[in-house]
């Protein structure tokens, strides 16, 4: 397991490129009754009771936890980097321009509601973290607003995710460090790509 491999000191770096899903709520903490998650390979968009029930959903909660963890484990002197090229709220589609969206407008819900997004909860593009001086930095750098979809991208005939294409053309050039600087250049880049309009790089940082 990662969480036991983890020293002081230690540069983490988690990369999930993958969909993404508003899931209901259950625990009460979100203002709008939606957790945000990642869908594995493994887990259906849907709510079958009895057969698939949102056991393989990995939502905010949860990676919240896993994070908490590694960063007590690396300490105050270690970096955590947590990378989310995936939409937590589209429409798993090709579009008119053959778009492909890396993720489903639909919420996983038990009860049957309707997923709206609330764009007024969800207005800047940097968040901070609480810091604390049992836990290391941490670093979230996510693909786009909780609202808004994730566009992939053509290159050379490949479709790629445009946070995970623009994050590998940057560190192919610069040693991932604790000085997470670089990441204003990705940001930078995805602002100036026209394929990306209406998305918004999010940042959320511990000082």
């Amino acid at each position: 397991m990662l969480i036991s491999q983890c020293k002081t000191g230690d540069i983490v770096y988690l990369h999930f490129s993958t969909h993404g899903q508003p899931f209901e709520d259950e625990s009460g903490d979100e203002d709008d009754g939606w957790d945000e998650s990642i869908v594995p390979v493994d887990a259906p968009i849907e709510y079958t009771k009895g057969k698939y029930e949102g056991e393989n959903h990995l939502i905010d909660d949860e990676l919240h936890e896993y994070c908490t963890r590694i960063r007590k484990a690396i300490g105050t002197k270690g970096m955590l980097y947590v990378v989310i090229d995936a939409c937590h709220a589209g429409k798993a589609s090709m579009g008119i321009e053959d778009d492909v969206i890396r993720g489903t407008k639909a919420g996983f819900t038990r009860s049957g509601r309707y997923y709206r997004p609330n764009k007024k909860s969800e207005k800047g593009n940097f968040y901070n973290i609480p810091s604390s001086p049992s836990l290391g930095k941490v670093v979230f750098i996510e693909a786009c607003r909780s609202y808004q979809v994730n566009k992939e991208i053509v290159e050379g005939g490949k479709h790629f995710g445009a946070l995970s294409y623009y994050i590998n053309r940057v560190l192919s050039n610069h040693e991932l460090s604790k000085d997470s600087k670089w990441i204003g250049t990705v940001k930078e880049m995805m602002e100036k790509d026209p394929r990306l309009i209406n998305q918004n790089l999010v940042m959320e940082y511990s000082k």
